[in-house]
């Protein structure tokens, strides 16, 4: 996988502000080569986990990358979008649909012995126990990438 501000087709979504970017960082926002990018049949996507924020590798602060809608945030590190979703699947050829979620739970126990001798000494021993409980559901899939 590329950065997505790497694609071939990027001029048309973001605009590079190169004279804001530290020197000897600019090959962060080269273009990849057409024969060697791979958008694996997906829409440029400003949420993906790969787009750099605004002000990545920024001289002094200022934005390195600008949107060309104006509207339009990016920069996220919490998720996979929807798109890097579809991406993972179109590279693996993965039919699994994607309205399928799970939510997952975790439960941990916890035993604690103490042992006292006639000594003051204590000794402690603890065990844990994880349990993962996966529940899988369908709902829709709602999301938006305007351009």
């Amino acid at each position: 996988f590329y950065l997505e501000q790497s694609r071939p087709d990027r001029d048309d979504y973001v605009r590079v502000l190169w004279e804001n970017i530290e020197p000897g960082f600019e090959y962060n926002f080269y273009k990849t080569d057409t024969g060697y990018a791979y958008t694996l049949n997906t829409p440029y996507d400003f949420g993906s986990i790969m787009h750099y924020g605004s002000n990545y590798f920024s001289v002094n602060g200022a934005d390195t990358l600008e949107a060309l809608n104006s509207s339009i945030t990016f920069g996220q590190r919490d998720t996979l979008s929807p798109y890097d979703i579809q991406a993972i699947r179109n590279f693996y050829g993965c039919s699994i649909s994607t309205d399928t979620t799970a939510d997952i739970t975790a439960t941990t126990d916890t035993t604690t012995t103490s042992t006292t001798t006639k000594r003051p000494t204590t000794t402690t021993t603890s065990t844990k126990g994880t349990t993962i409980t996966i529940t899988k559901k369908r709902k829709p899939l709602n999301y938006s990438n305007s351009h």
